[in-house]
């Protein structure tokens, strides 16, 4: 899944892959989909997203359709969700003497860009966990499903927790994910789950595990991260080390970094959000950046390291 917004930045879904075919695992059978949402479009999210849900396995409907085709809906025990659509915003000055100059869009921009970066990320992690949630439900045929894990990831940013001068409405769109995120974390803290063989669910599909105050809870496991993976080379950046509405200050330091080569290189970043993911080890709807992990990333690679003498 790219998710992507109309008209848009790097990390919008380039036309080419829109009919890319998926390369093949030379291990294991690999199925690779690819479907183009345009996140902006606040007024035909839902319908996109509904369209979008009911070919993911894992939900109702995705049971539901392989049953009327007379095929098994593949098992889906944990669901990950990678939301890194976004986009700067306007920048500029909060305050703005002179909008010519010291800020560089409208009143509809900055509207357009909280749609984008915080409406449709909150509304698209509710249906997500949603979805996902619902395939402890019974099928038609008595069959219970997997999901026992959902993990919504948000790439945010230092901008989430740091003040950055001229960027204002970027900071307010990276400070409201975290804390809708810290939000859902907490309203779904279970503490990690144990995958066990066999069945989940009672008999009327709905499995329950016992909190403090004795109420059920449902057997599906939520975890949030809100993982800053640095600053990357990307054409964000090249785009802040050239913008005249950057602070000045800042856009001589993204312009040193480009120019020293001192950016976070990507595939690093990459593996380190992904063995965070994988091994589970944050606390729900914490903020982690890339530079957290520094320790952390040299005992994971001395224990690998362990492993293979």
């Amino acid at each position: 899944l790219r998710l992507c917004r109309r008209g848009g930045e790097s990390s919008d879904l380039p036309p080419a892959e829109a009919n890319r075919e998926p390369s093949p695992s030379p291990r294991r059978r690999l199925d690779v989909s690819l479907h183009a949402v345009d996140l902006s479009d606040i007024d035909g999210l839902d319908a996109s997203l509904d369209e979008l849900f009911a070919s993911v396995s894992g939900g109702d409907e995705g049971e539901a359709e392989a049953e009327e085709e007379g095929r098994t809906a593949p098992t889906t025990t944990r669901a990950i969700l990678i939301n890194n659509a976004a986009s700067l915003g306007p920048l500029g000055r909060c305050r703005a003497d002179d909008p010519t100059v010291d800020f560089e869009g409208s009143l509809a921009d900055l509207r357009s860009a909280i749609d984008l970066n915080v409406t449709s990320y909150a509304w698209l992690c509710r249906r997500f966990v949603r979805h996902f949630s619902s395939s402890l439900s019974p099928s038609g045929k008595g069959h219970r499903r997997r999901v026992v894990r959902v993990t919504v990831v948000n790439i945010s940013s230092l901008c989430a927790v740091q003040p950055f001068p001229t960027m204002g409405a970027y900071c307010l769109g990276k400070a409201a994910r975290d804390m809708f995120g810290a939000v859902l974390a907490k309203e779904e803290d279970q503490g990690p789950a144990k995958e066990e063989d066999g069945e989940v669910g009672d008999e009327e599909g709905h499995s329950s595990s016992s909190s403090s105050g004795g109420s059920s809870r449902p057997a599906v496991v939520v975890r949030v991260l809100n993982y800053a993976p640095g600053p990357l080379d990307t054409d964000m950046t090249r785009r802040l080390a050239e913008c005249d509405a950057l602070d000045e200050s800042l856009r001589g330091w993204f312009r040193e970094s480009l120019r020293g080569g001192t950016m976070v290189d990507l595939d690093d970043s990459a593996r380190r959000l992904a063995d965070l993911v994988v091994r589970d080890e944050f606390e729900n709807g914490s903020h982690v950046d890339y530079y957290d992990l520094d320790g952390r990333q040299g005992e994971a690679e001395k224990e690998e390291a362990d492993k293979e003498a």
